[in-house]
């Protein structure tokens, strides 16, 4: 451990190369991108605890934050292509964003009082 420690501190010293600030698309697709890792990683934890729940009454409200995380990722995906200019940034997504996260919160929401019901 201290290996790494004393090779990243030597390459950080004898490194020649100015540093560049980050514009602000910079961030928004730094903010956007770990937000979708952040969403596929949270996807993925709900689908394990609803494969392991999912006999039982506390199985169902999984699928909701299931759904939530789909819907927060699409909204992250969709706010990444048009920061990017890919495809979307032609369209007017206001609407698509508006519903995405709504959708995300509601499922969220619905899904904790499932969860709520399941534990009484």
């Amino acid at each position: 451990m201290m290996r790494v420690f004393f090779l990243a501190m030597t390459l950080i010293v004898f490194s020649n190369v100015s540093a560049n600030a980050m514009s602000a698309t910079d961030y928004t697709v730094l903010r956007e991108s770990l937000f979708v890792i952040f969403s596929a990683g949270s996807i993925a934890v709900a689908a394990m605890i609803f494969f392991s729940l999912k006999g039982g009454s506390l199985g169902i409200p999984w699928l909701f934050f299931i759904a939530g995380f789909v819907a927060a990722g699409v909204s992250g995906v969709i706010q990444l292509l048009d920061t990017l200019h890919v495809i979307l940034h032609m369209y007017d997504l206001r609407i698509p964003l508006l519903f995405t996260r709504a959708g995300s919160m509601l499922f969220f929401l619905t899904g904790l009082v499932l969860y709520k019901r399941g534990l009484q």
